[in-house]
């Protein structure tokens, strides 16, 4: 795993919390992690973008695999 690849991930988690406290968290450890010049924040950004809708996909789908696990084992 690169490291834009990891601070993609972690944007993602940003851009997908809510609570402040949380998004605080995650840019502080960004901010800390590597200091971003302006084409690894574009290539982070667009990772960012890609890895949260695949996990919000993952998300969806492990979602309806329990759904349908629970409704047959029911």
């Amino acid at each position: 795993m690169h490291v834009h690849q990891i601070i993609a991930c972690w944007l993602g988690l940003y851009g997908l919390g809510e609570d402040g406290e949380w998004k605080e968290y995650c840019r502080a450890f960004v901010e800390k992690f590597v200091e971003v010049d302006t084409g690894f924040a574009e290539v982070a950004l667009a990772d960012a973008v890609s890895y949260s809708q695949s996990l919000l996909e993952s998300l969806d789908a492990a979602r309806s695999q329990l759904a349908g696990g629970a409704e047959k084992g029911g």
